[in-house]
């Protein structure tokens, strides 16, 4: 007779599972995403920067909705990668959604792969704080929408420029915040010095050819700047000057999954259950 279609499929359900499991595992520990997983409906909490203000080290001011932008990262990332299922309210289906979410943003990729998620992650926090951007994520025409399934269009200003470095400098900052300044106190203090990117801005914007690269570039503010870089120009230049940006998503999610089990105890203890599990398989 015919196999019943859940019967059929179960080979491969335990399949992905495996698969996605060791995928994540090369980035993760199991243990530590099994815990995040058991907190899934925290999630944006979790993914969000510790509390702290910042200001701008240059004479370029830090646009007003800067920090709203930051306050969208969390919450961002949450709903883009880790809603489809991804709750320990789904069972087992939920904690493969999770790392189908995970992996997405954190597996290893070709080089514009990473670049084109922070690019997507950096339109919907603009959109979610109601900041201008030039970017847009745009799904297939197939009606596609999953991570891979459309591109990053569109051009970054060369304002938009600088607002995205300093979001990518604050997510890397976000992985030593514990440790510099104590945690929640972080937000209490004094602001946090954002470096001055203008340099790299100009970079950015010679290699595209929206900059003339002369003695007149010795004068250039980004203030004073009109042209942009589309999408491609821009990805362009990270990969061929700062192509560590590319991985800035990855490391600042797996960061803030690391800060949420800062128990070692407790990692300790979920890793001896996870163990306990493979052997009674």
């Amino acid at each position: 007779g015919r196999v019943p279609p859940s019967t059929a499929s179960a080979p491969a359900e335990a399949r992905e599972l495996r698969e996605q499991e060791a995928l994540a595992s090369a980035a993760l520990s199991l243990p530590l995403l099994r815990a995040v997983f058991s907190r899934s409906p925290d999630l944006a909490a979790t993914l969000s920067l510790p509390p702290a203000s910042f200001r701008s080290a240059s004479p370029l001011e830090t646009p007003a909705h800067f920090q709203d932008l930051l306050a969208s990262l969390g919450p961002t990332i949450a709903s883009l990668f880790f809603s489809r299922g991804a709750s320990k309210d789904a069972g087992a289906g939920g904690w493969v959604g999770f790392l189908r979410g995970f992996n997405s943003c954190c597996a290893r990729a070709r080089a514009s792969l990473p670049l084109a998620l922070l690019l997507r992650v950096y339109a919907a926090a603009c959109a979610d704080a109601g900041a201008p951007c030039g970017v847009q994520f745009r799904p297939d025409e197939d009606g596609g929408g999953d991570e891979e399934g459309g591109k990053v269009v569109g051009e970054l200003a060369p304002g938009e420029i600088a607002v995205l470095l300093s979001m990518c400098w604050v997510m890397a900052w976000s992985g030593l915040a514990p440790r510099v300044s104590g945690g929640e106190e972080g937000g209490k203090g004094e602001p946090v010095l954002l470096p001055d990117v203008s340099h790299l801005v100009l970079s950015a914007l010679v290699s595209a050819g929206a900059v003339a690269d002369d003695d007149g570039v010795w004068g250039w503010e980004v203030s004073s700047a009109g042209k942009g870089v589309s999408v491609q120009e821009f990805t362009s230049w990270v990969i061929s000057t700062v192509p560590g940006l590319g991985n800035c998503l990855s490391r600042y999610v797996q960061d803030r999954f690391r800060s949420s089990e800062a128990d070692p105890a407790k990692v300790i203890r979920l890793c001896i259950a996870e163990l306990v599990a493979i052997l009674k398989d």
